[in-house]
């Protein structure tokens, strides 16, 4: 099953990207605020929650044998996800004995991109589609329950998706695979020499792996595929931009602090040293270069500025199967469309009632900066506001990195790194320093407590959630829990003046998210032009030029870019309502039956929450 991951887990990420990226944010004034310095260092804390009255614990039954086919099939696709790549195998297993891995078969480079490789990967789908469905899904048992419906649902929506290989665009002009590379490379932690040994490996494997990319956009290009003129200009300036570092590149002092900081003797110090810097300056480098030049030379077949059903019933067909991957859920555009609108409605009015009963919530939103200044204290605040709604966690230590400012144009305002499976406690939040940090409290919110970190370490504590679930959750599932617990923070942030607190999120949700995320939809399934954007941006008084510009370049260039924080927001706050907990005993008990379900496609929220009801 070594291909399956590149179908089954359409976008697992090693980072959950917080959802604060539009390059404008109508609630500020137009000055630009200092950014708060990020510490290095690290930080322990965990929410706490009232203890759990004493109870006798449920027997648990024997596994039967759909269990057993289940728990089998599942660690078989979890060791194989694993060892896809030296990345993943890294991030994830700290000891490879407590998984049973055996070093040799870890693909130690970023593995490769082919049509052949997608042709084998699709027989490896149906494999395992077919495994899945031989298992009497009725008589599965605990959380291999949802587990099971979990797997189900991302191969079928990943068999949607076989036939539009050439739709697919690793180079996205935000956050593309020639902006990721270097930055995933330096976020790979040199504790000694092995781990020096290996990251040489990765490096090495990196010009192969943009010589793959290169390949696959000169095919797409002969098909008709290519990217669009715009998102051409914005991929070229970024490759050139790394390609004319030269001897200066950050690649190669990184590497040389981190020999630094290990045990290493000074000859072996000074051979990796140099392997690095020809591999960075001879490859890498040149490979940039390259990739530049070849995608220039393609210029020519750029394809038309316009949304997904102006350009094909094809285009359309793919549009349509990916956001529903990135969703989490199997709804049709239209009825995606509703739920949007629905909950833009809804929040709209609930910003305007906050206006009329407190007006003092719109001075505070210009005037209250939503932090302390600290991550340190801002995370020790967050898990104070939780600690009586949210169930416990394990203590947690979080180290605080800067990312380098070369990158820094291409990255979020903040990022979690997910920890091992086998060593959870370690937590990286990564800090872009170029970035407003004057409400850095709700961005811990997404990224810590109790977004991004705390469900992952529930997760991780949790005896019932299967780890094949863990490392198979839709992005729209994760993200949408996060979105979700800014909000929940907002509205008990009384330090900071909870109603322009839950005013700026309000604000931000419905503006920077969901009606991107609306427009997005409207554009690639109805043909929207900027005109149609225009009309609709009127009711909000937002028909601004730029602002209409960017929101249509945002849909033509990345149109599925918003799915997973929007939808999976309006579908979280669905299950939400329809729990609708009024006291903290009935918060903490609807926090704690989301979570035990672990990650899953909306579908079994729905069915759990009697969301369809």
């Amino acid at each position: 099953m070594k291909k399956t991951i590149a179908v089954i887990v359409l976008i697992l990420m090693l980072v959950n990207l917080t959802g604060c990226i539009l390059p404008f944010r109508s609630h500020k004034n137009d000055h630009t605020e200092s950014p708060t310095k990020a510490p290095t260092g690290e930080q322990t804390l965990a929410p706490t929650a009232p203890p759990a009255p004493d109870a006798t614990p449920t027997p648990v039954p024997p596994k039967i044998d759909a269990d057993l086919a289940f728990d089998e099939l599942a660690n078989e696709l979890f060791v194989s996800m694993l060892t896809e790549n030296g990345l993943l195998y890294h991030q994830y297993v700290a000891d490879p004995g407590s998984f049973g891995i055996d070093e040799s078969d870890v693909e130690r480079g970023w593995g490769s991109l082919s049509y052949e490789g997608h042709l084998e990967s699709l027989k490896e789908l149906e494999d395992l589609k077919s495994r899945l469905l031989a298992i009497d899904a009725s008589k599965l048992t605990g959380g291999n329950v949802a587990a099971y419906k979990l797997l189900l649902f991302l191969s079928e929506r990943s068999a949607s998706l076989a036939d539009y290989y050439y739709y697919s665009e690793p180079l996205k002009p935000f956050n593309g695979d020639h902006t990721a590379i270097p930055l995933m490379l330096v976020l790979y932690e040199i504790a000694n020499e092995e781990d020096a040994l290996n990251y040489l490996l990765l490096l090495e494997s990196t010009d192969d792996y943009l010589a793959d990319i290169e390949k696959f956009e000169i095919e797409k290009a002969d098909r008709g595929l290519f990217m669009t003129e715009n998102a051409l200009n914005q991929v070229l300036e970024s490759c050139r931009s790394f390609a004319s570092t030269g001897s200066s590149c950050f690649l190669i002092d990184y590497f040389d602090d981190a020999l630094d900081k290990i045990d290493i003797a000074a000859d072996k110090k000074a051979e990796l040293s140099q392997k690095s810097k020809d591999c960075v300056l001879n490859d890498i480098l040149p490979a940039y270069t390259h990739l530049a030049e070849t995608l220039e030379s393609l210029r020519s077949k750029t394809s038309p500025f316009v949304g997904a059903k102006q350009r094909g019933s094809e285009a359309l067909d793919y549009f349509v199967n990916r956001i529903k991957a990135d969703a989490a859920v199997d709804e049709t555009p239209e009825q995606m469309a509703e739920v949007l609108n629905s909950t833009i409605e809804e929040l709209t009015m609930a910003m305007m009632m906050l206006v009329v009963t407190d007006p003092d919530a719109i001075t505070g939103l210009y005037d209250v900066k939503f932090t302390s200044g600290d991550p340190n204290k801002d995370n020790a605040y967050l898990c104070e506001i939780i600690k009586d709604i949210y169930p416990s966690i394990p203590d947690q230590t979080i180290s605080f990195v800067d990312i380098p400012n070369a990158i820094a144009g291409d990255f979020s305002p903040a990022a979690y790194l997910l920890s091992a499976y086998d060593n959870p406690k370690r937590n990286i939040v990564l800090f872009n320093p170029t970035a407003d940090q004057s409400d850095l409290l709700f961005t811990l919110a997404h990224e810590c407590f109790p977004g991004h970190l705390y469900q992952t370490q529930y997760f991780r504590a949790s005896e019932t959630i299967p780890k094949i679930q863990q490392i198979s959750a839709p992005s729209g599932y994760s993200e949408g829990w996060a979105v979700f617990s800014e909000l929940m923070v907002a509205e008990r942030a009384e330090k900071y003046n909870a109603n322009a607190a839950l005013l700026s999120q309000y604000n931000g949700i419905i503006y920077n998210k969901l009606i991107p995320c609306y427009i997005s939809l409207k554009v690639n399934t109805e043909g929207w032009t900027k005109d149609n954007i225009s009309n609709y941006l009127a009711n909000y008084g937002l028909d601004v030029e730029a602002l209409i510009d960017i929101l249509y370049e945002y849909a033509v260039d990345v149109p599925t870019y918003f799915f997973d924080y929007a939808m999976g927001f309006v579908n979280t706050y669905r299950v939400y309502k329809k729990a609708a907990p009024e006291t903290d005993a009935e918060y903490l008990e609807f926090i704690t039956k989301y979570l035990e379900l672990g990650p899953c496609n909306f579908e079994v929220l729905f069915e759990a929450f009697g969301v369809a009801d």
